[in-house]
């Protein structure tokens, strides 16, 4: 037993201390939530344009991480994207009944500008990767750039799903209660404004 334990420490199997890899990782999470979670978010499109791009980077470093560490690196960015949803709860509850729709307005202003600056993002890696711009030749030598921009969108979408499932796991009923409230909000509100949900 303990030979087999020397042998997995000596490997790298067992750790006592966060890879420096992951550590790496956290902070990036942490620059991204003193520069824009504590904030409210990002307020014009150069700001949300940038917020992606640290995500992009941020992404490529998890990608390229053994299989073994990426769930404590991607469990600071859930910590993060659970934060900052919290924070638009909170800022919607803490306002008054008569401007609360202001506030939704205000939110949904915010997320069409990072859903424009993620699109952005999108296309120039798409392009970089040898999307529609870069002919059909490159396109099938390395799996066409739309197949891998739509796995890119149904993956965020997973890990958004996932990640609002794993939040809602950890409230209690009141917290479920005024989540469930906020949305329907939310969502009437965008239906309202003729935006999709």
């Amino acid at each position: 037993m303990t030979i087999g334990f020397l042998v997995a420490w000596g490997g790298g199997w067992i750790r006592f201390t966060t890879d420096p890899r992951v550590v790496e990782v956290q902070k990036l999470h942490q620059n991204l939530e003193e520069k824009y979670v504590a904030t409210g978010g990002p307020s014009n499109f150069v700001e949300a344009a940038a917020g992606i791009a640290a995500m992009a980077e941020i992404r490529q470093k998890i990608d390229a991480l053994p299989a073994h560490l990426r769930p404590a690196a991607e469990k600071s960015g859930q910590d993060l994207v659970a934060m900052y949803f919290r924070g638009q709860m909170n800022a919607y509850f803490s306002k008054p009944p008569d401007q609360r729709r202001a506030e939704l307005d205000r939110q949904i202003r915010q997320f069409e500008m990072l859903r424009k600056a993620w699109e952005a993002s999108s296309a120039v890696m798409n392009m970089v990767r040898g999307g529609p711009a870069a002919g059909a030749g490159q396109q099938a030598g390395q799996g066409g750039g739309r197949q891998q921009a739509a796995q890119s969108s149904t993956d965020a979408e997973a890990n958004r799903v996932r990640s609002r499932k794993e939040m809602i796991d950890r409230t209690n009923p009141t917290q479920r209660a005024q989540y469930n409230e906020y949305r329907r909000a939310m969502e009437e509100r965008r239906k309202q404004l003729g935006l999709k949900n």
